[in-house]
């Protein structure tokens, strides 16, 4: 039976800045960053949210809420060191460690039996009090945990959780857990979809539940199909192992050079020209890839995570490019896009590259050399694949 674990460091950025201030410790702490020509909240800590700051607010709103609030605005590299040292902690129980963010991991723990001179720990629930009590004592922080035997129930059951506290729900146990909880606790589910779930008088993941497959997909699409599996409890994803990493990481941020989100279009554009980087550093290193993750975060502030794990290792720009969207194309409902993050892990040396699209392996290594060759002397933008072109 899978045993997963979610990890979450509620309020964490504004967390870090009471831990390096003392002098804001019990005071309302808002965190901010500027992009766009606005201020957005992107942690607020529980003295500030008990005002209602919540995140991905204006600074302006929070202000309004919270006359009080302290602002402090972002230090990225700082909440990336704590993020790290965490993860580390978390990287001594089980190879299979999935980051999600800066404050939340997945942990598959199924079969694990960590043994240390000082104890021998068998069971889920204890390992997460060893885990919490080492991040406690050594940074500071707190930390909630759900258990159950997928990450989509695993994940609701930390949201319960105050910091410092864990839930484990019993296999056979997952809808029973999810009925009442409100549907915005489903992936996919952000403030458009949950207004047109709210519109049909559906206010819980239990009647969410109740309603049958074919009329929520006649409303959603296929959508409608997957909520219907999330709202029983059904979740296959795998956790997968990205930590700690030898990775490849490529990004974008659409709200730092547009006043809106970004449409498909752009975005699939844009991941083309990630792709052909990401690909460039595979050559470099002369590796491929084992799995591809990609990041999502909309403009109603969901964020989806999905990973894909090819048949075989891939290098190529076009593989690449194929796979990332299709793992977009399955997560886009219609919000838009205000970033992306595409991640290459499970790297493995190689003696060569594919370039999948042509048939003649000759063709393909010489145009796959040019490429190398024109990168080297002129950079990585002198020549790109057409589809990257598009809307760019």
């Amino acid at each position: 039976m899978r045993s997963i674990i979610h990890f979450h460091m509620p309020s964490f950025c504004a967390a870090v800045e009471q831990l390096r201030s003392p002098e804001l410790a019990g005071k309302p702490v808002i965190v901010t960053h500027r992009s766009g020509g606005a201020e957005f909240v992107v942690s607020a800590s529980p003295e500030a949210e008990a005002e209602g700051v919540i995140e991905g607010m204006t600074a302006r709103h929070a202000g309004r809420c919270c006359p009080d609030g302290v602002f402090v605005p972002a230090n990225w590299a700082i909440y990336k060191d704590a993020s790290e040292k965490a993860l580390d902690i978390l990287s001594d129980y089980s190879p299979l460690l999935e980051p999600c963010g800066l404050d939340r991991a997945y942990m598959d723990v199924t079969g694990c039996e960590v043994q240390g001179s000082r104890f021998k720990v068998q069971g889920s629930a204890f390992l997460v009090e060893e885990i919490r009590r080492r991040i406690r004592d050594d940074l500071g922080l707190g930390v909630s945990a759900g258990i159950a035997r997928n990450k989509l129930v695993a994940r609701a059951a930390a949201s319960t959780r105050e910091p410092g506290g864990c839930l484990e729900i019993e296999p056979g146990g997952e809808r029973e857990f999810l009925a009442p909880l409100p549907i915005n606790h489903l992936p996919g589910v952000g403030p458009k979809i949950e207004k047109r779930l709210l519109a049909l008088g559906i206010d819980t993941i239990g009647e969410l539940a109740s309603i049958p497959q074919p009329m929520l997909m006649r409303q959603f699409g296929a959508l409608g199909s997957r909520l219907h599996k999330l709202s029983h409890g059904i979740d296959f994803s795998s956790v997968i192992a990205l930590y700690p990493p030898e990775i490849i990481i490529a990004e974008h941020t659409f709200y730092e050079t547009n006043e809106t989100p970004a449409e498909p279009e752009e975005v699939e554009a844009y991941l083309a020209r990630m792709s052909d980087s990401a690909s460039a550093g595979l050559r470099r290193r002369n590796q491929r890839a084992g799995s591809i993750s990609l990041r999502i975060e909309f403009d109603d502030r969901e964020i989806a995570c999905r990973s894909y794990a090819p048949k075989n290792p891939i290098s190529s720009a076009h593989e690449i490019f194929s796979a990332s969207r299709r793992i977009l194309r399955q997560e886009m409902h219609g919000a838009g896009v205000l970033s992306i993050k595409l991640t290459l892990g499970d790297l493995r040396a190689v003696s060569g590259f594919q370039l999948d699209f042509l048939e003649d392996t000759e063709r393909r290594m010489r145009i796959q050399s040019l490429f190398a060759q024109i990168h080297a002397r002129f950079g990585e933008r002198a020549l790109v694949y057409g589809y990257a072109l598009i809307h760019v």
